[in-house]
């Protein structure tokens, strides 16, 4: 039989976290890169973030702070919902 592998909550919620950090700096360099519809881009970015006031440092850093806790929340949500989260040894 297959060995089922299992994540713990901690190495999952940092794996999840690391992957969202890495898209808020690329939707935050998204930015500087194309100029399109900006005004929008900024204000989408503060209604998601809290501490979000423009394309600083300040802001850079609360948003990664924030979507690496997320990235906690999300794996904490799902093992709740979820059947699947318990490992099983194999017999």
């Amino acid at each position: 039989m297959e060995e089922k592998k299992c994540c713990s909550f901690w190495r999952c919620g940092h794996r999840v976290g690391l992957f969202l950090v890495m898209l808020f700096a690329l939707c935050f360099l998204w930015y500087f890169v194309r100029g399109v519809e900006q005004d929008f881009h900024l204000r989408s970015l503060r209604l998601a973030f809290l501490g979000f006031d423009g394309m600083n440092f300040s802001s850079f850093a609360f948003g990664v702070i924030q979507v690496y806790v997320w990235g906690y929340g999300a794996v904490g949500l799902w093992r709740l919902v979820s059947r699947h989260h318990k490992c099983e040894t194999p017999k």
